[in-house]
């Protein structure tokens, strides 16, 4: 609960962002298509889960989301998401689209597995760090 200067309490929620999000990004979109030569790469809140980005994916029909639930569950490599959003661009350039919006939760590459298992290394050197320096 944040309570404002006018003395008027105002609730706030994880959903309270999305609705700014998607007027910027529908703003956003109306750009792309207007300057038809840009390619626009947002990242948007959601460190745990996409679901934020997701709904701005739905209500602003962005041309395409990375969702890091999928990433994990299918196992995705880095090579893999950076195929897929360049086959995305690709295949538009056929269609003579050379702009649009993608759009990515902050908190996806926690979710790509060889990312986890560096972020595990490196959490393990740090501990190791902070024993010695303890002692």
């Amino acid at each position: 609960m944040a309570i404002c200067k006018t003395n008027t309490s105002k609730s706030v929620s994880v959903s309270t962002p999305q609705p700014e999000y998607i007027l910027k990004l529908l703003d956003l979109c109306t750009v792309a298509v207007s300057g038809k030569q840009y390619y626009y790469f947002v990242r948007l809140m959601g460190r745990s889960a996409s679901h934020i980005a997701l709904e701005c994916a739905l209500q602003t029909r962005c041309n395409m989301v990375l969702v890091g639930e999928e990433v994990a569950k299918k196992g995705y490599t880095l090579m893999d998401i950076t195929m897929q959003v360049a086959d995305v661009v690709c295949k538009r350039a056929d269609l003579g689209k050379n702009y649009g919006v993608v759009l990515v939760p902050e908190g996806l590459i926690e979710f790509i597995p060889e990312v986890k298992v560096l972020i595990g290394e490196v959490n393990e050197i740090l501990s190791k760090v902070t024993k010695d320096l303890s002692i």
